[in-house]
């Protein structure tokens, strides 16, 4: 039986409630002499202070694309901050798109894709902790994305340990900083709430367990 339930906020969340989103360029990595940013969109005049974050990584097969540029995820941060959300569109690093032939070269490119993606989590959790900028609530963070973003977020949302992974993976992982990846703001959790997921999938389906 197919039933709906609605939640018990005045239509917060639900409906838009909010006039004007405001979007804030910061940076959330400097790690591996690369700086990535994410535009942060809030809505005005919010006095909420345990705000649900939904984090959306950009399409463009790991070798292009950005965090402005996907008409998907900028539509869907401006429309949930209108509800109520904190939302972020995050940069990660691309690969060269002849260089993605070699296989190698393409698991790591998407490798270091997950470790930003697992740093963008972090990003929100360890503000929470310190100077609590955003007033999100660490408990509920959503991440997903559109195409190549939803492949990113998909993995990190499904894979749990190295141990679910091939050997071959295994290797490539380590190189590229451990399960955790090595994008900074360590020390907090990279875990999620639920992943969104437009257009994307996992590499093989025994991931989801």
């Amino acid at each position: 039986m197919i039933q709906q339930a609605n939640a018990q906020c005045d239509g917060r969340y639900h409906d838009f409630i909010f006039s004007n989103v405001t979007t804030t360029t910061v940076t959330y990595s400097t790690s591996n002499s690369t700086t990535l940013l994410m535009d942060i969109y809030q809505p005005v005049g919010d006095t909420a202070s345990m705000r649900p974050v939904i984090i959306m990584a950009h399409g463009g097969s790991f070798t292009g694309g950005d965090r402005t540029n996907d008409n998907v995820c900028t539509t869907i941060c401006t429309n949930f901050a209108k509800r109520g959300y904190v939302c972020a569109s995050i940069d990660y690093r691309l690969g060269n798109l002849l260089s993605m032939l070699d296989s190698t070269y393409a698991i790591t490119t998407v490798m270091k894709a997950l470790s930003d993606g697992k740093s963008a989590i972090r990003f929100f959790r360890k503000d929470a902790a310190t100077t609590n900028t955003y007033k999100i609530d660490p408990n509920k963070i959503f991440a997903g994305g559109n195409s190549a973003g939803a492949v990113l977020y998909d993995h990190c949302a499904f894979i749990d340990s190295l141990n679910e992974v091939p050997v071959y993976l295994r290797a490539i992982i380590n190189q590229n900083g451990g399960f955790e990846g090595n994008s900074g703001n360590d020390g907090y959790s990279s875990k999620m709430t639920a992943v969104i997921n437009l257009a994307g999938g996992l590499n093989v389906p025994e991931f989801v367990g």
